[in-house]
């Protein structure tokens, strides 16, 4: 029994690493702008997702059950937010890039998705295999605030432009760029033998004009 709880905490701290690494650098990446911007942190449990997941009716439209559905996937949310308080961007681009490759060097993240549209730059990353999405990372850029998601999920690959959808929907992205992100969003693509599936693969930028 002493063997088997200690495997059972080996395997949690295994599994637990990727995301715990996600949320410092994300953290380390905000508090570098507290001087410089006006920043805020917002979290929500696992418990409390799960519990607005409940208080959503199961009937409804097909948005409404969606949404339910998303909900009770979700382990957590995090969101970070950068504001200038000059209305000019205080983000350093090449600060971007080097999360980023934090993100994929030490937290085993790959590239989904990139779209750029009016000065916004949108980067969605994942720490998922094949055609789940596990940990979600969301950086959106613009001219004058910068906004991180981190979203620990079980959710599918089939899942993602609903996401991308409510996102838009809650503001946190321009209309135009969730819709972009919609339509790259791997579901839209042809399907490919599993076997030779990779997030790599999926990893898509465009420009939306």
């Amino acid at each position: 029994m002493k063997r088997i709880s200690i495997l059972t905490f080996v395997l949690v701290a295994v599994l637990a690493v990727p995301a715990l690494a996600q949320k410092k650098y994300l953290r380390q990446f905000h508090r570098k702008y507290v001087d410089k911007a006006e920043t805020h942190r917002i979290g929500v449990g696992g418990f409390f997702v799960k519990l607005a997941s409940w208080v959503i009716p199961a009937e409804g439209d097909e948005d409404t059950k969606n949404l339910k559905r998303i909900l009770g996937k979700v382990g957590g949310i995090k969101i970070y937010t950068i504001e200038s308080e000059n209305g000019r961007s205080v983000i350093n681009p090449d600060d971007i890039a080097a999360l980023k490759q934090k993100l994929v060097k030490k937290g085993h993240f790959e590239s989904l998705m990139e779209v750029r549209s009016d000065g916004d730059i949108v980067h969605v990353m994942n720490s998922g295999k094949d055609d789940e999405i596990g940990n979600l990372v969301v950086l959106v850029n613009d001219d004058d605030q910068m906004v991180m998601i981190h979203l620990r999920t079980r959710l599918k690959m089939s899942d993602l432009d609903f996401v991308m959808k409510e996102l838009g929907n809650k503001g946190f992205l321009k209309p135009e760029v969730a819709k972009e992100l919609q339509e790259q969003s791997p579901v839209s693509t042809p399907a490919k033998d599993s076997s030779v599936t990779s997030n790599t693969a999926l990893t898509t930028t465009a420009t939306v004009h």
